[in-house]
């Protein structure tokens, strides 16, 4: 079997349908994929909806288990995948079939340890909202550690096909508990990875909600979502000062480190942060380490917020005027 699709789902009885026959329209062949659907506690129809699509298609799987968060569900994914290949997809977001095969058939083909596809960002009406791409086309196979030296790393968990000998050899899992655990899981992949390659292909559809969880507005939820971001950095460091890790494999993490640690206080800023709370983060990244940015690994334009950043002065100063 080539392929296992699994899908973690908490109450998208709206978009569930879509999703499933997304993938089922595909070209693929019934016995070269199965669908894993995690039912993680969900409380409106999204149980039945699977059920009524399982009566037609014997290669879907439907695991009912109490709510434990989205990494959990995968988690459960990963041990029960049979393809040789994961491919994680959100529940409220959908595939170019064609696409979504002929990038499986590559990877297949090719022999990659992970197969990175391209997202196109869609409203609810189905328009067209972003369609860019943080990656460059590559004419060679290379290794993880050269692709995290290359490119500003994606972190997000759909954005790949993962071969799963190396999920399960490795006992790799998505930290359960915390947002962001997908920025960890990514790059921590990465490091096991020695054939990666990239072609552009449009085959994901990421659905903007304003009810999905990085766009709740909530503090308390805001401040969770930061402080999820920080234990994401502690292991990432954890990972850079492992002793078995080759420079190049030591440099693409500590590169990602970084823009994480950007990625905290731009956050700040745009959730008003008070001046004292931006004060007592910025000292908890100083005392680990994390503060001062260490910006000659980063792109040209981390680099330079990064450095508008290290002005601690000034960064305290625009805290207390602004909030």
């Amino acid at each position: 079997m080539k392929l296992s699709v699994v899908i973690a789902v908490y109450n998208t009885e709206l978009y569930l349908e879509k999703c499933i026959q997304s993938v089922l329209k595909s070209p693929l062949s019934e016995n070269d994929y199965e669908i894993i659907v995690i039912n993680d506690g969900s409380t409106d129809k999204s149980q039945l909806i699977v059920e009524n699509i399982m009566r037609e298609n014997a290669n879907i799987k439907l695991i009912n288990k109490k709510n434990g968060g989205q990494s959990t569900a995968r988690n459960v994914g990963f041990q029960l995948a049979k393809g040789d290949y994961i491919f994680c997809l959100d529940s409220d977001d959908y595939i170019d079939g064609e696409l979504f095969s002929l990038a499986l058939n590559y990877a297949c083909e090719n022999d990659l340890d992970m197969f990175p596809i391209q997202f196109i960002k869609v409203s609810e009406n189905n328009e067209i909202l972003l369609f860019r791409d943080t990656y460059r086309e590559l004419s060679s196979i290379i290794t993880g550690a050269e692709f995290m030296n290359r490119f500003v790393i994606s972190g997000a968990m759909a954005r790949y096909f993962y071969k799963t000998e190396i999920i399960k050899k490795n006992n790799l899992k998505l930290i359960e508990g915390i947002y962001h655990e997908d920025e960890e899981f990514v790059i921590r992949f990465l490091t096991f990875v020695k054939r990666i390659t990239y072609s552009k292909t449009p085959v994901y559809y990421y659905l903007y909600r304003k009810s999905s969880t990085v766009n709740n507005t909530n503090f308390e939820h805001r401040r969770k979502l930061l402080n999820d971001l920080l234990l994401v950095i502690d292991s990432l460091d954890e990972l850079a000062n492992n002793k078995t890790q080759d420079v190049l494999t030591i440099n693409g993490i500590e590169k990602k480190k970084q823009q994480l640690i950007i990625s905290v206080i731009i956050k700040m800023f745009k959730d008003k942060y008070s001046s004292i709370e931006f004060n007592e983060v910025l000292s908890k990244l100083e005392h680990k380490g994390y503060y001062p940015v260490v910006t000659d690994k980063l792109s040209f334009k981390h680099r330079i917020v990064g450095e508008i950043f290290n002005v601690k002065n000034l960064m305290k100063v625009f805290f207390n005027k602004m909030f």
